[in-house]
């Protein structure tokens, strides 16, 4: 199966000087672990690299590609423990871009895991990645999108704008319906709360729209830099770091 590398040519990448890594939330293999703690598994960033580009270039010839693409992000997620962020995303955003134009893919919930992996770990951007994504035609079929995307911004307490996104979940025609309808539900029971506790909350901020105007400006002018040619991370002032990382857990395997 041939890509066409033109889009990855067009896009620009945010995630190029990030530093640090979570754990994985359903823990690590115990003989990985065991290997990296006695140093008998020593595996380089440059090692890591090669190996990426070797199952990209074999995926093109796979009915799935995609399916070696996840394996090799659980590979290196087993064997970097400690991290190696501004490689891994960068990878992660490739994986996300290379695929995400195929119609085979435009509503696998295997796809959107790797773009929540990206959002989950850059909670100053995660707003960012989930409006990439949709620009990008990617998940928009997929009710878990919506819902993720909805979250993050409770997680803020822009209560409007989420309510906003599961409107468009349900505009999109995005399934299952019954998962929508109760992130619905949930959702106005939390601002019921909310405004019963605080009456006078608005429940909007004006200067919200600004910040992410400016910060699509900013993206929008972003060239290439460094020898994977990624964009630096574009940052919006969303709310305490890790806020958003509570809901994405949920969804990210």
């Amino acid at each position: 199966m041939s890509l066409n590398n033109s889009n990855l040519n067009e896009d620009q990448q945010w995630f190029d000087n990030v530093e640090n890594f979570r754990p994985l939330r359903g823990g690590r293999r115990g003989d990985t672990l065991n290997k990296v703690i006695t140093s008998i598994s020593k595996i380089s960033v440059d090692e890591a690299e090669k190996k990426f580009q070797k199952e990209l270039l074999e995926a093109e010839k796979q009915e799935d590609p995609l399916a070696s693409m996840c394996t090799y992000v659980a590979w290196f997620e087993e064997h970097f423990p400690s991290g190696k962020r501004n490689f891994f995303y960068p990878i992660l955003y490739k994986i996300c871009v290379t695929y995400c134009n195929m119609d085979m893919y435009k509503n696998d919930e295997r796809l959107l895991k790797i773009w929540l992996k990206l959002a989950e770990n850059f909670p100053e951007s995660s707003l960012a990645v989930m409006e990439f994504a949709y620009l990008k035609g990617s998940c928009l079929n997929l009710a878990k999108f919506y819902i993720c995307w909805s979250e993050m911004y409770q997680s803020i307490e822009w209560w409007n704008k989420a309510r906003e996104k599961l409107q468009l979940a349900l505009k999109m025609n995005a399934v299952p319906l019954d998962l929508i309808h109760k992130a619905s539900d949930e959702l106005e029971s939390n601002i019921m709360s909310i405004c019963k506790q605080n009456p006078e909350n608005t429940l909007d901020n004006e200067d919200f729209d600004d910040s992410v105007e400016s910060a699509r400006t900013t993206f929008s002018r972003l060239r290439g830099i460094g020898r994977l040619h990624f964009a630096p991370i574009i940052r919006l002032s969303q709310g305490p770091p890790g806020v958003l990382s509570f809901y994405l857990h949920k969804w990210v395997g």
